[in-house]
């Protein structure tokens, strides 16, 4: 285990990005088409470098009558308020976010290249359903400048893909049946008897943030197949979705969710449901990063790279407040948690052989939990 230290229509306006050191513009409203950088704004958009390549982008995409960003994803719901910024900040893109899940992605991606009709210009996913594209050359290059210093653990070595926020996991409890000082802290707390038969989680035998947590845990060397066969023996309640986990912890029918998502817990606690998270420190932060990847043939190719302000200071708050880790260094977090260039991280995996090792590992998963 180690410290990484580092994963509409366009109205005809003009354009006009304001330089930082400009003043600002009247009271007016702003017009479509139509960006305004304010003094200040070029270090929350991440530097002069990264407003020039923006400006560019929107200038072209502009130019094109590029009106919309298609993103294909499991988190696509859960960010539509971090696409909510990117529009006020460039008004006339609209974000077109598309939930998708796993197989369920790739066979609509496999059709649009089979058809040749491209509906989504990226696919946002976790690193086993990014890697097959990888493989078959459907992804075109593409470095942000606003992605300047990311870790080389939140791209691949020839960047083309990178992640710009990651799915954070942890546990779930419910504050009406568990203490916060009783609660688990830690992924071996899992293991104490008091809570055998008192755990739900999204089956892990399949792909998904149950098995992704138990796979990560498994490759980076501190928990191994031994592990997998206790979690097991505590006789953990297994559902379909993490969704479903979430829900029996709300109502009370379990105490604890073994394995969830941090951006879920968010939207449990806005609808006032009584559960608390719990990010496991004690022996290595698990983060899932999503990496945006640009589609070839994408429809909206200039709009779409705009998107990669994901990566500016403005954007990795609206993604913390989203939920989500956001990957760049010294960068804000969710909730009160530290930057992820302070986190103890398990170990990355190498996304050319995330595939081959998952194989290995979700076959030890599924022989334990039989």
């Amino acid at each position: 285990m180690r410290l990484f230290n580092r994963h509409i229509r366009i109205g005809a306006a003009a354009l006009a990005l304001a330089s930082a050191a400009a003043a600002c513009s009247g009271g007016g409203a702003q017009e479509p088409g139509t960006v305004q950088i304010a003094p200040g704004d070029a270090e929350v958009l991440g530097g002069k470098a990264a407003v020039d390549a923006m400006t560019g982008l929107y200038q072209a995409a502009q130019r094109a009558g590029q009106s919309e960003v298609v993103v294909y994803g499991p988190g696509e719901e859960d960010r539509r308020p971090a696409y909510d910024k990117f529009e006020e900040r460039f008004p006339g893109i609209e974000v077109r976010g598309e939930f998708f899940v796993g197989p369920e992605m790739t066979s609509k991606i496999n059709q649009e290249f089979a058809t040749g009709k491209h509906i989504a210009d990226i696919a946002q996913s976790g690193d086993t359903a990014i890697a097959p594209y990888l493989e078959q050359n459907r992804l075109e290059k593409f470095v942000p400048a606003t992605a300047e210093g990311l870790d080389p653990s939140f791209r691949d070595p020839d960047s083309v893909v990178h992640s710009s926020s990651a799915s954070t996991f942890g546990i779930l409890y419910n504050t009406e049946q568990v203490e916060a000082a009783q609660a688990p802290k830690g992924w071996n707390d899992l293991l104490d008897p008091r809570w055998r038969g008192r755990m739900v989680m999204e089956d892990p035998t399949k792909f998904g943030g149950s098995f992704g947590t138990l796979n990560h845990l498994m490759f980076d060397g501190g928990y191994d197949e031994r592990f997998v066969q206790r979690l097991s023996a505590q006789n953990v309640h297994l559902v379909a979705t993490a969704a479903a986990s979430g829900t029996a912890v709300a109502t009370g029918e379990f105490p604890v969710a073994a394995t969830y998502p941090y951006s879920f817990y968010i939207r449990d606690k806005a609808k006032g449901a009584p559960v608390e998270f719990v990010f496991p420190v004690d022996g290595g932060n698990h983060l899932s990063p999503h990496y945006l990847a640009l589609l070839s043939g994408a429809p909206h190719p200039n709009a779409a790279k705009l998107l990669t302000w994901l990566f500016t200071p403005e954007g990795q708050r609206a993604l913390a407040d989203a939920g989500y880790y956001p990957t760049m260094p010294k960068g804000p977090a969710p909730g009160e948690y530290p930057p992820v260039d302070e986190l103890e991280l398990l170990e990355p995996f190498p996304i050319a052989k995330v595939n081959d090792i998952s194989a290995e590992n979700l076959a030890a998963v599924k022989e334990a939990f039989k």
